[in-house]
């Protein structure tokens, strides 16, 4: 995976905000762009962990099922 460019940081924190209906103050951009860079180094971390084929999903935990 390869690292976010800038630009494709910004049309992230654009598209993102406008899904969500969130305004962005122009001082929050760089702390938001820094932690999407972040981010996106962790799942490339992740992502690059190659798993055998019999590797199955963990189960989805629903809270109170447990008997």
């Amino acid at each position: 995976m390869a690292e976010l460019s800038d630009g494709l940081i910004d049309g992230v924190i654009d598209e993102a905000a406008a899904i969500l209906g969130l305004h962005v103050l122009p001082e929050h951009r760089p702390g938001i762009a820094a932690n999407l860079a972040l981010l996106s180094r962790h799942a490339a971390i992740a992502l690059a962990v190659p798993l055998p084929p019999e590797a199955e999903p963990a189960p989805v935990f629903r809270p109170g099922d447990a008997p």
